[in-house]
């Protein structure tokens, strides 16, 4: 394989890793939404929160992992006062 092939295949690696990280935050948090006070989702949340804010994170990535999770935040945000708008928008 050329240099460049494997740099290619870590780096996709690497970009594989955060998407999936993404992934599983967002089904996390969508999990808490409907059960509040499960603990062992909020703990699961808790943890991928932390890796965002990792050095593993940031050795992934050039991804500002923290300014990531704040992206992901605000959207969830926006999603869930949409939906809010629409459920009382339906309801009159």
């Amino acid at each position: 394989m050329e240099d460049r092939t494997i740099q290619q295949s870590w780096e996709d690696l690497a970009n594989a890793v955060i998407l999936q990280a993404r992934e599983d935050y967002l089904m996390v948090c969508n999990q808490l939404q409907r059960k509040p006070y499960d603990r062992k989702t909020e703990k699961e949340r808790r943890s991928l929160e932390s890796f965002f804010r990792s050095r593993w994170c940031a050795t992934l990535s050039a991804i500002d992992g923290g300014e990531l999770l704040k992206i992901m935040k605000d959207q969830r945000r926006s999603i869930w006062k949409t939906n809010m708008y629409c459920t009382a928008t339906a309801a009159n």
